[in-house]
């Protein structure tokens, strides 16, 4: 096989699996967001808030503040749970997805470092599972302080250089 075809087999690979690796680590994520939601809002009730030009409904936590928002009581199933913004269920599907993206990452990594039949396979894994886990540093940009983004970018520098070394030293 030309080195072309090895090379455009490698990024296809590599692209294919960090969609799956996205879309896993999303649908998980979101199954974990969509419980979280499930159990915030059993607490709370719905309101419908009525204008001349319609009216719209929101959660609020108790009775109290629903009237103060000059709004009216109305059953739970008139709201829709995807309205519901909370941050905490917001973060744990920042949480979980980059604990599935780093998981696969980290296994597409480990089966393309040892694979030593296929060059194309083995390139597109080690190229995915560096996708992967740029998507779950991504994921975690936010609760990785100062320096501590320049020491997880620096480790991962390294890694991938060791990898390159460890991979072309034939």
């Amino acid at each position: 096989m030309s080195n072309a075809k090895i090379i455009t087999l490698g990024i296809g690979i590599a692209l294919i699996f960090a969609i799956f690796a996205g879309f896993l680590s999303w649908q998980i994520g979101s199954n974990a967001e969509n419980s979280c939601k499930t159990a915030e809002t059993s607490k709370m009730i719905c309101c419908q808030y009525s204008q001349s030009y319609g009216s719209s409904t929101f959660w609020a936590v108790d009775s109290v503040s629903c009237t103060a928002s000059q709004g009216g009581l109305v059953g739970k199933n008139n709201c829709n749970i995807n309205n519901y913004v909370s941050t905490e269920c917001g973060n744990n599907f920042k949480q979980i997805f980059g604990i599935v993206a780093l998981i696969s990452g980290i296994m597409a990594l480990a089966l393309g470092i040892f694979l030593k039949t296929n060059s194309a396979i083995e390139g597109g894994l080690i190229f995915g599972g560096v996708i992967s886990l740029i998507m779950s540093l991504i994921a975690y940009w936010d609760w990785i302080a100062g320096w501590g983004r320049v020491v997880v970018s620096a480790i991962i520098l390294v890694g991938l250089i060791i990898l390159a070394w460890y991979k072309t030293k034939d």
